[in-house]
């Protein structure tokens, strides 16, 4: 589900690759072995460096909606406590004092987008059909994992009214005009993935 692998040179890789899915999503399962190999990371000496990158030809799709659907609603405060566990999860990524890069080698949508805004650097490979952005507002959500914050701190407010208020999805051109991602490169040459 989370791969973990650190090179000779000191850069632990965490790649998603969830078995028997199409795209990755954030759901219990995975957010909990993604926290255990960030933590990993974050605590290991001999890491310098952090990639996140997906095994997938998509990055990260957002949350499971099954998982979304099947919330128990009725103890406010339990929920309240599962959302900002993810919210302090991606605090810990931002502040855990080594550099992280986001290896963006497909769409990065809602929790997936907001991994990669936790993120130092954000690089993404150049495919047209990548897109980028925080739709939860299209399914009558906002976004719960920083992106609120994160991308009107990046951008403006008045540049990220679209993306969080209206749902706009962006291709990876359009990000890096904007400031969200920092470099896109040739497709299949994205740090932590093999060229096709």
């Amino acid at each position: 589900m989370i791969n973990y692998n650190v090179d000779s040179h000191g850069i632990a890789t965490i790649t998603w690759d969830m078995p028997n899915r199409a795209m990755n999503v954030l759901n219990e399962a995975s957010m909990t072995a993604y926290a255990g190999a960030l933590e990993t990371a974050l605590k290991d000496e001999k890491v310098k460096g952090i990639i996140i990158t997906s095994g997938k030809d998509s990055f990260i799709a957002g949350a499971d909606l099954e998982m979304i659907l099947s919330l128990d609603t009725s103890d406010a405060s339990k929920l309240m406590e599962q959302f900002s566990q993810l919210q302090k999860m991606f605090r810990q990524q931002e502040t855990g004092g080594k550099p992280i890069v986001a290896a963006i080698n497909g769409t990065a949508l809602g929790g997936g987008f907001e991994i990669c805004l936790a993120t130092h650097y954000r690089i993404a490979s150049a495919n047209p059909k990548t897109k980028v952005g925080q739709p939860e507002v299209k399914i009558g959500l906002l976004p719960g994992g920083g992106g609120t914050q994160r991308i009107p701190r990046l951008i403006g407010v008045q540049n990220a009214a679209p993306i969080l208020l209206e749902g706009k999805d962006l291709t990876v051109d359009a990000a890096k005009s904007l400031g969200l991602i920092h470099e896109v490169v040739p497709a299949g040459s994205t740090p932590g993935r093999r060229a096709s």
